[in-house]
């Protein structure tokens, strides 16, 4: 993790307790939380005194407390507040601050909600050091997921601010709804849900594997009234620099972007490039700059999701020329003996038998 930059200075903190050895959680995320328990009349120097966390950390803007402490932080304000779902008024109450407003402002100005959502994944270290979110996408579906896996997150609120301000900023981006088909949360269900019904506006599931909002995979394309093509290439730069990330991830934007449509026939580099918000142009220029072709990236997305369908087992062969765009099965065939030298049964076979 490289030193410097606007949000992370890499300050450790001199607080008492071995768990405070390594921070995981920014102190702008801190500020964020008593600033909004002050909104609600709490008196935060006695919210501070209680968690063990001197007022003068609230200064070292580029530092940073451990979980355990944020885990503190919000049940010690939900339990003075009386507020059992003091993560999602947060969360609700946050919406229009710019905090952290580099990688808020860097969402903000993307082409489409899919890349807004992609920024919020490759950047969140910049807030968070542990938690881990990405976007998945699954046939017609997809889902911004935090925490997913075996990670187990004891407090709820970081979870609940998360998901509750990511889907109240798409909608703030919009002017208008942004529709989902289900949210998932890893922790059991409350006695009352009035106020996640009233904030997600759609089904709400508990004791499931991960935390998600679960959406149409068409919502993803989305364009943003917001975006500033030249400007996010900028903010790109920056977040990529304070985060310690390679300075240029395009290759990896257009694979994702490829990836998430591959299963639309048509899918050619005019649409690739208007989904980016740029040129078709530039698009192929910055892609030779980069030593690579819009069909070898193609090509490279295609094959990987045809083996790891092969070698998973979970769909028949017909159905993975279908995902990964071919509505002719004699040119998947063909495609897959070009990219490996074997047949897909044969190399169905063959990883099954090496499994």
């Amino acid at each position: 993790m490289r030193q410097g930059g606007w949000f992370m200075g890499g300050v450790q903190l001199a607080l008492p307790g071995p768990e405070l050895k390594l921070g995981s959680f920014s102190i702008t995320g801190v500020q964020m939380i008593v600033a909004a328990a002050a909104a609600r009349g709490l008196d935060t120097q006695e919210l501070l005194d209680r968690i063990g966390l001197p007022e003068a950390a609230l200064a070292e803007s580029d530092g940073w407390v451990s979980e355990v402490v944020e885990w503190r932080l919000w049940d010690e304000a939900a339990r003075m507040l009386r507020d059992p779902l003091f993560g999602l008024h947060v969360g609700e109450a946050v919406v229009d601050s710019q905090c952290p407003e580099i990688l808020y402002h860097a969402a903000r100005v993307c082409p489409t909600v899919g890349q807004s959502l992609h920024r919020l994944v490759r950047f969140f270290s910049v807030f968070h050091r542990r938690t881990r979110v990405c976007l998945e996408t699954d046939g017609s579906l997809a889902r911004f997921v935090k925490d997913g896996g075996t990670r187990v997150v004891p407090c709820p609120h970081g979870t609940l601010a998360v998901l509750g301000n990511v889907l109240l900023r798409l909608r703030g981006l919009l002017g208008g709804p942004f529709p989902l088909r289900e949210v998932w949360f890893t922790h059991s269900r409350p006695a009352d849900l009035d106020e996640y019904e009233r904030i997600f506006a759609a089904p709400v599931r508990f004791d499931r594997p991960c935390n998600a909002l679960i959406c149409d995979r068409a919502q993803l394309d989305w364009p943003l009234p917001t975006r500033s093509p030249k400007l996010l290439e900028l903010l790109d730069r920056h977040l990529a620099d304070i985060a310690g990330l390679p300075a240029d991830d395009f290759l990896d934007l257009v694979r994702r972007d490829l990836s998430e449509h591959l299963h639309e026939a048509a899918l050619n580099v005019a649409q690739t490039a208007k989904r980016l918000g740029m040129s078709q142009r530039t698009l192929q220029r910055r892609l030779q700059d980069a030593g690579r072709s819009f069909q070898d990236l193609f090509d490279d997305v295609r094959r990987e999701l045809a083996l790891r369908h092969l070698a998973a087992g979970d769909l028949t062969i017909c159905e993975i020329a279908s995902r990964v765009g071919f509505t002719d099965l004699r040119a998947f065939y063909r495609a897959f003996k070009r990219w490996t030298g074997t047949a897909p049964g044969q190399y169905r076979a063959h990883a099954h038998a090496m499994a």
